[in-house]
């Protein structure tokens, strides 16, 4: 039934979606990530509303909301007799400054079925305390993280601390969070590579800076001890550039490394992942 549906769901309105979902008539209808059913008018919250069961069994890891009316639609959904008025709902939970202390016995009382990590986790290891290593600059890279953060100053100064720049009418403006996030991501940039702050396309333009040394030494004393490496790295060119200084001081075979960009399919990504687990040559992952 599900191979038949998925084939028949190609090219069709997601009310027809819906309608084939209904004509199941399910006992049960189960959503993921439920405290994602913050806005009605959402097609992902129209969607999952308009599918009609029995009992429904919302999952979540975390459910944190700015405001009550975030958490109606998900309990409307589990309990529309309870909750059926949003206008009463956010009456009764939002003018009362106790309010979340009444919901939190309300829903532990009936309506949720928490697991702790001690409940569901039993096979994990214990955990490993983060050790973080210091990694000074050279003079090329501080170079350039110094200019990127004089000039992220230069738009803070004279503005109580909230950066400015000049627009196209030529009046200064506040810059946006997104913008002041872009100013902090370049320099991120600058203090982890050169080749990812200057956009090199093909081969690299410039020598492995201080980070990529450090994991350098740092992938050459675990091995030493016998033990397996994986590193994380948020930029796939940054990886590329450590694969390559890696396979040069450990050879092809004891590298390996996993990206998330188009290309690479999943079924490919647990291939390599278990290459890295079974094959004693495969020493680092990335």
């Amino acid at each position: 039934k599900v191979k038949k549906f998925l084939k028949e769901r190609k090219g069709k309105e997601s009310s027809e979606i819906v309608d084939i979902l209904n004509a199941w008539n399910p006992d049960y209808k189960i959503g993921d990530e439920i405290h994602r059913l913050r806005n009605p008018r959402t097609q992902e919250a129209k969607g999952f509303t308009q599918v009609k069961a029995e009992r429904v069994l919302g999952l979540s890891g975390t459910i944190l909301v700015n405001h009550w009316k975030e958490l109606y639609l998900a309990l409307h959904e589990v309990d529309p007799q309870a909750f059926s008025s949003r206008g009463q709902f956010l009456q009764e939970y939002s003018e009362d400054p106790l309010s979340f202390v009444q919901m939190n016995i309300r829903l532990q009382g009936r309506y949720l079925l928490r697991r702790t990590k001690e409940d569901v986790a039993v096979d994990l290891p214990e955990r490993i305390q983060n050790m973080p290593v210091e990694v000074i600059l050279d003079s090329k890279h501080q170079e350039v993280y110094s200019a990127e953060l004089q000039a992220y100053d230069n738009a803070l100064a004279g503005n109580n601390g909230r950066a400015q720049v000049v627009g196209r009418e030529g009046r200064r403006r506040k810059l946006s969070d997104f913008e002041i996030l872009a100013i902090r991501e370049k320099m991120r940039q600058a203090a982890t590579d050169l080749d990812l702050y200057y956009k090199t396309g093909g081969p690299f333009k410039y020598p492995p800076g201080p980070k990529l040394l450090k994991a350098l030494e740092l992938a050459k004393k675990i091995t030493a001890q016998g033990e397996k490496v994986v590193i994380f790295i948020r930029n796939r060119r940054v990886i590329e550039k450590l694969n390559a200084l890696l396979a040069e001081k450990f050879g092809d075979k004891a590298v390996s490394f996993i990206h998330g960009g188009r290309g690479v399919t999943l079924g490919e990504r647990f291939r390599r992942v278990e290459h890295f687990n079974s094959d004693p040559q495969n020493k680092i992952l990335l």
